[in-house]
């Protein structure tokens, strides 16, 4: 890389950080949040795999430390790993970073929890006989 006539080292973005939801439903947008700096300050581009699509969709380039929002949706049901590369201006690439996602959320299923309380209730009170 040459910056101002001085050929210089390019070192790589550090490793992006993801932030956002592990659980959702199919057909529902959600956002994550990606952050990766630069060493040298450099603008950076994110190559994203959503976990469903088979080329990583590029955002970018947004300027080092800028904290970007992307969204994505998920249209069936099923694990997905989203995993997202940090790029320079001057292509050095930083490690893959990883967040795995799960469709659609599961719920604790409240009848279950009732049928179970009610029979731990009938072990532990003895029934009475009537006469």
């Amino acid at each position: 890389m040459v910056k101002n006539n001085e050929e210089t080292q390019n070192n790589p973005p550090s490793t992006p950080e993801i932030y956002g939801p592990t659980h959702g439903k199919p057909n529902k947008e959600y956002i994550y949040h990606l952050l990766s700096f630069d060493p040298e300050g450099d603008d950076i581009s994110y190559h994203v795999y959503w976990g469903d699509t088979i080329l990583p969709l590029v955002y970018g380039p947004y300027p080092s430390g800028e904290n970007i929002t992307v969204t994505h949706i998920w249209t069936e049901k099923g694990s997905y790993t989203i995993r997202v590369q940090a790029v320079d201006i001057y292509d050095a690439k930083s490690e893959w970073s990883e967040l795995t996602i799960s469709m659609p959320r599961y719920k604790n299923n409240r009848f279950s929890m009732i049928k179970f309380n009610r029979e731990l209730l009938e072990l532990l009170i003895p029934k009475v006989k009537t006469i």
